[in-house]
């Protein structure tokens, strides 16, 4: 199974962590708001995890294709 990130958009501060990290995946919503998953698959695994730990909120988890 493939893993997919996804936000939880309700928890997300918008923060920014996730974008900085790994902008190929994340970025912010057009308000500025809150983190969007843009390309899931556009950034290694790895790169994905870093941003999940350096979210404050906890806000970015995994789904399953």
């Amino acid at each position: 199974m493939v893993k997919i990130p996804y936000i939880e958009v309700s928890e997300c501060y918008g923060c920014g962590n996730c974008v900085v990290i790994c902008p190929e995946v994340f970025q912010m919503n057009e308000v500025g708001k809150f983190a969007q998953v843009v390309n899931s698959g556009a950034d290694s695994e790895e790169c994905i995890l870093e941003a999940m730990l350096a979210c404050p909120a906890r806000c970015i988890r995994w789904t399953d294709e």
